[in-house]
């Protein structure tokens, strides 16, 4: 006798099975202590399968034994038939395909239900209103706008929908959908996107802090030309040797930000970046405000910038990057998510990288809203933040009555001539190429370094 089956003997349990699976449901023939199911049909062999006690079924092989079983029962002419077919598959079936408990009434309702085509069963609550068409262009949308959070997307979403090649019933779906929503929506996509941010700042020495001041980040500024600037390494993993830096900037009244590239990290550099920003914002520079690495505490920054060309400049408070919370934010936002966290040794990409910034540039301050903070307040442990309205850089300085009309002029003359679309199309062209170059000469180092 095997171990797996029962102490009962064969031929009776047989004699019974054959009893109630006889003119096409079913036989028992087989080894001492085994169960074999055999079905047929006009004396035609359809299904058998040989119950040893032992096995491991799959929910599709079950699936099948009781489609085949319900055959029988569901014919059956009497209740007392049917109760007596209940209790043998209780007692020997059930036992032999894994199922070692289940209640009469659940058995019941399984051979019921066996011959019967599964219903989808409908979920509860309200149909959902936007199909999965809707949530792909969405997150098309947030990918070619540079994964804003939803309260911006929804505010350029009005623009950027008229240029924006999808369907009618397309467009009025995501102009109707709620910030709430499309955080539900983006909500994998975010979690794809999210990486680590590298910070390779080397701190001044006291000496040369006295030359500049300290500055006061209570202070709000309501006219353009207070810029921030910080820069961001591109590293990759590994902190030695020579690469590249952007050198960014962004205005605290607008948020209007640029970057520009540059090789290696020192004054002279970064101080030039700073000077051509000067032509490059569409305002003047009135302040200058960045944390204590070495690139811009120093002598030179102080003779250029503040000696020569009239820019207050001033520090933030050492071991507090929260002073220069905007540029840091930017960091991310205006950097980070376009070019990532890849390492750039080759200086012969600088150029490139410079182009790059240009277009991204255009998008980011004529077609992307910003939002900022109106007041934050403290009520018992939760902080209640406040922002204003989402509004691109563009659209802030076009609405600040401090600014000169003349300037007004030519920003809405060069808006004009933009189309986000292809200024994307253009950006994913440059990237597509930077990348390409830049993974070459990062493999060819790797070989040369034996990595």
């Amino acid at each position: 006798m095997r171990p797996n089956c029962p102490a009962i003997r064969v031929t009776e349990i047989d004699l019974e099975m054959n009893r109630f699976f006889e003119g096409g449901a079913g036989g028992g023939q087989g080894s001492t202590g085994c169960l074999v199911i055999t079905v047929t049909e006009s004396g035609t062999k359809l299904w058998s399968i040989t119950l040893h006690g032992g096995e491991v079924l799959d929910q599709a092989t079950k699936d099948e034994i009781f489609y085949n079983l319900a055959w029988k029962y569901n014919f059956l002419p009497t209740k007392r038939e049917k109760i007596q077919f209940l209790c043998e598959l209780e007692s020997i079936v059930l036992p032999r395909i894994g199922i070692h408990s289940m209640h009469r009434k659940s058995l019941i309702r399984k051979l019921r239900s066996a011959l019967c085509p599964t219903k989808e069963r409908r979920t509860r609550g309200r149909k959902s209103k936007y199909t999965d068409i809707d949530k792909m262009h969405l997150v098309r949308l947030w990918q070619l706008a540079g994964y804003p959070c939803s309260k911006r997307l929804q505010a350029l979403l009005p623009e950027w929908l008229g240029q924006y090649k999808c369907g009618d019933l397309v467009k009025r779906s995501l102009l109707s959908m709620s910030a709430s929503q499309m955080d539900e929506y983006l909500r994998q996509a975010r979690h794809e996107h999210l990486k680590k941010v590298n910070s390779g700042t080397v701190p001044a020495k006291n000496h040369i802090k006295r030359l500049i001041r300290l500055r006061d980040p209570s202070v709000r500024y309501a006219d353009p030309g207070y810029i921030e600037s910080d820069t961001v390494l591109h590293c990759g993993d590994k902190i030695f040797g020579t690469y590249s830096h952007t050198v960014s900037a962004t205005d605290l009244a607008s948020g209007w930000t640029e970057g520009r590239g540059i090789f290696g990290k020192n004054a002279e550099l970064v101080v030039q970046r700073l000077t051509e920003y000067g032509s490059v914002l569409p305002f003047k520079i009135v302040a200058l405000f960045f944390d204590n690495g070495i690139e811009y505490v120093n002598h030179l920054l102080v003779q250029e910038l503040k000696d020569r060309q009239g820019v207050d400049v001033a520090r933030g408070r050492s071991g507090r990057s929260n002073d220069q919370c905007h540029i840091e934010q930017k960091n991310n936002t205006f950097v980070r998510q376009l070019f990532g966290h890849v390492r750039i040794e080759d200086p012969n990409l600088i150029p490139l990288m410079n182009e790059i910034y240009e277009v991204w540039g255009n998008l980011h301050n004529y077609f992307m809203p910003q939002q900022k903070l109106i007041s934050k307040d403290r009520v018992g442990s939760k902080v209640i933040k406040k922002y204003d309205k989402p509004k691109t850089p563009y659209q802030r300085i076009i609405e600040n009555p401090r600014v000169e009309e003349s300037v007004k002029e030519k920003l809405r003359a060069t808006k004009a001539t933009l189309n986000p679309f292809l200024l994307q199309a253009e950006l994913q062209k440059k990237l597509a190429l930077f990348h390409r170059l830049n993974d070459a000469y990062n493999e060819k180092r790797k070989l040369e370094r034996g990595w």
